[in-house]
């Protein structure tokens, strides 16, 4: 069950949005003993897709990047074999979720097939960041066409702009 802040942290919502969906019926909720409101998952999640958690951190570099970031769920594999799945993709990179411990620095190739894309994509990256399964990789070399394929879909927008 979810706190009234776990449901707000876990949709990337505000207190008001909460309330205003539990006053409405759209969403419902109930209160323990103590007042405070309790709201099932399942029933959030049927209102309000969830959100990965972000820091102060990590909100003010968002602020700050580039490339614009877009949710993007593809497979990727490294010429190792090592598998993983994309979180969200931009110009300049991407999140991973991987299995596989990546280290800060590591340079690495990704390979991945873009949705729409019959093509796959060879991209050179460097992990920036690590943190518990989720590694940023800032891509640094991929190819004319590849960089054609990722301009192409985000441009068109065929997927969702992360804020």
């Amino acid at each position: 069950m979810y706190t009234l802040l776990q449901a707000i942290t876990a949709t990337g919502t505000s207190k008001q949005t909460i309330l205003k969906a539990i006053q409405s019926g759209t969403l419902s909720a109930s209160k323990d003993s103590y007042g405070t409101w309790i709201l099932d998952p399942a029933e959030v999640h049927r209102v309000y897709p969830m959100v990965f958690e972000t820091s102060k951190r990590e909100r003010l570099v968002q602020e700050k990047r580039q490339h614009t970031r877009y949710a993007c769920a593809v497979h990727i594999i490294t010429d190792d074999e090592v598998k993983g799945v994309s979180v969200d993709l931009s110009k300049g990179g991407m999140r991973v979720l991987s299995d596989y411990l990546f280290h800060v620095g590591q340079q690495v190739t990704l390979r991945f097939k873009l949705p729409l894309m019959t093509s796959e994509i060879k991209a050179k990256a460097i992990v920036r960041w690590a943190k518990t399964h989720f590694y940023g990789f800032d891509f640094v070399g991929v190819s004319s066409e590849g960089t054609i394929m990722l301009i192409d879909l985000l441009d068109e927008q065929h997927l969702v702009a992360l804020k």
